[in-house]
């Protein structure tokens, strides 16, 4: 794996972790590695491995693709957060409607003059 492919996955794997609010300590026990391990993982120092990537997949509820696709538009720690909240949400939750109460603050933030909108 080449070192820049390394430092990309391991960027993702922090922002993942970081949006979940949790450190490398607790990452580490979750996956059965030592703290530094998942330091070098998160610096592209190390790789990551089949059976961790499965492991981030499950801990995070994101899709393997996310850490690993390499043509995808990276996400920040805020969106990666939404999109592992939004798949919490219980089946039958009707998503449509958590979708359409966000697009209406939004839209309400933009007429109030909210230029980070």
């Amino acid at each position: 794996m080449s070192k820049e492919i390394k430092k990309l996955v391991g960027g993702r794997v922090r922002a993942a972790r970081e949006a979940a609010n949790m450190d490398q300590v607790e990452l580490a026990e979750s996956l059965g590695l030592q703290k530094s391990s998942v330091s070098q993982i998160e610096t592209g120092t190390n790789s990551l491995n089949m059976a961790h990537l499965i492991k981030l997949v499950e801990i995070f509820n994101l899709p393997a693709d996310y850490f690993i696709g390499t043509g995808t538009k990276d996400l920040a720690a805020d969106e990666v957060e939404w999109v592992g909240l939004f798949r919490l949400l219980p089946d039958g939750t009707p998503k449509q409607y958590v979708l359409e109460m966000v697009r209406g603050m939004v839209e309400r933030m933009a007429e109030m003059g909210g230029d980070e909108v």
